[in-house]
């Protein structure tokens, strides 16, 4: 990727992020870039394609993030708190309109971005529920099922669908969740250092 078409993908993803896709223009980004939009559409034959690579942009630099976590020399516990911190920091920065404009204007966009999560869920955390089995902080239950509900719970709860209908922001649902599952699989070992994590996390 060119420097330039870079430094689009990242504004675009910023404002995208922030304002929600529907609200923001090519002539928007052009403006406030200080380009012209023939430069804009010399990368991005329209909106679509920019925000697909915005969006892919930024599930590349989150994969990227986790896999370091996951690679590290951590306990299982501290691996699940990392990636946790990596999520709420992504959701954080994310308005509630931009995922719903997402799922309701850009579901072929949004499909993909749930097979990738699903896909980073499955690859990461079975690597992490190994581990913290064989550290005696997971329950000894099995892996697939584990990461099976993790998915399931994603999907259904940091989901438009479910924010709108029942009033929750991206950040409390996505909290709430890996909270919830993180807590329930862990052994009364790996509960308290979560707990000291998360007391040391405030």
């Amino acid at each position: 990727m060119t420097q330039e078409k870079l430094k689009i993908t990242q504004f675009a993803l910023e404002k995208f992020t922030s304002s929600g896709l529907k609200n923001v223009t090519m002539d928007e980004i052009a403006r406030e870039l200080q380009m012209s939009k023939k430069t804009i559409y010399k990368h991005f034959p329209n909106k679509e394609a920019l925000i697909r690579e915005a969006i892919f942009f930024l599930t590349g630099t989150v994969k990227k993030t986790i896999e370091s976590v996951v690679a590290g020399n951590d306990s299982a516990v501290h691996k699940l708190h990392g990636i946790s911190n990596v999520l709420r920091n992504v959701v954080l920065k994310i308005s509630d309109r931009w995922l719903i404009d997402l799922k309701m204007r850009y579901n072929d966009v949004w499909q993909e971005v749930d097979k990738f999560r699903t896909k980073a869920i499955a690859e990461n955390f079975s690597k992490i529920i190994e581990q913290g089995k064989s550290e005696g902080l997971i329950d000894d239950k099995p892996t697939k099922i584990i990461y099976y509900i993790i998915i399931a719970s994603v999907q259904e709860i940091v989901n438009p669908k479910f924010l709108v209908e029942n009033s929750y922001s991206a950040k409390d649902a996505a909290q709430i969740t890996l909270d919830i599952i993180f807590k329930g699989i862990l052994t009364k070992k790996g509960r308290k250092i979560y707990k000291q994590l998360e007391t040391e996390n405030k």
